[in-house]
């Protein structure tokens, strides 16, 4: 059964709107069309935001990178020694 609402008239040629009460058509004609009924967007709430989530892939990030921070902070160390066992030795006095 279709909804109550304004249709094109099967009976008319110029293509005018009746009017159907959801049994049958009415003598209520209209020559123009009905205004359009704007569609009426339907939103969701936002999800959650998933903290533990956030923190466990900060965490996992952090990790990666610290083999890196080891391995360069042991290097220069090693420079730093290097550096000052020659300055000790007087081997970079010579170079002046």
């Amino acid at each position: 059964m279709t909804t109550p609402g304004w249709y094109p008239d099967p009976s008319s040629p110029t293509a005018a709107l009746r009017w159907w009460d959801g049994r049958s058509w009415t003598g209520a004609v209209q020559t123009q069309q009905p205004p359009q009924q704007q569609a009426a967007w339907v939103t969701s709430p936002p999800a959650p935001t998933n903290h533990l989530l956030h923190l466990v892939l900060t965490l996992l990030t952090l990790g990666c990178w610290a083999p890196v921070w080891l391995l360069v902070t042991l290097a220069s160390r090693h420079a730093q020694a290097d550096y000052w066992r020659s300055v000790n030795d007087g081997r970079l006095a010579q170079h002046r």
